[in-house]
């Protein structure tokens, strides 16, 4: 029974994860919109606007589940860096308040992700490694 319980909250955490993170058919254009619809929050009790949310658009769920294992690599501490690239769009929040209505900017781009495991599942996408590919390629036009 305790094994089963575990494992109902592994693919809870790992069901969140697609929730947030995963739409094939996301665009620039509809960040507002599918925020809204999926129900994605800064904070879960006040319902504040998430500041940055991504989306992987060119990755089935195997895909990203993979990351978890031989499609991704250590990264830092406790985490996986993908080996291959993505499509994402990056969703940012636009304004100074957290507070409701959230309007979001859409960016796309293709790059490496970062992510956070459990028993080889996906559980949190990194935002704080959002330009990794960018750095990782020697570019310092960031800083």
């Amino acid at each position: 029974l305790h094994i089963t319980f575990t494992l109902y909250l592994i693919t809870g955490h790992t069901k969140e994860f697609l929730r947030q993170h995963h739409d094939t058919k996301m665009t620039v254009s509809r960040c507002d919109s599918t925020i809204k619809k999926r129900k994605i929050y800064g904070n879960e009790t006040t319902h504040s606007c998430k500041k940055v949310n991504t989306f992987v658009v060119s990755a089935t769920k195997n895909q990203l589940k993979a990351v978890c294992d031989k499609a991704g690599s250590p990264y830092g501490e406790g985490l996986r860096i993908s080996n291959q690239p993505f499509f994402v769009i990056t969703c940012t929040l636009m304004g100074g308040s957290d507070r409701p209505p959230c309007e979001y900017r859409g960016n796309k781009s293709t790059r490496k992700i970062v992510i956070s495991c459990e028993n080889k599942l996906p559980v949190h996408y990194d935002e704080g490694d959002v330009n990794v590919e960018i750095l990782q390629a020697g570019h310092d036009f960031l800083c």
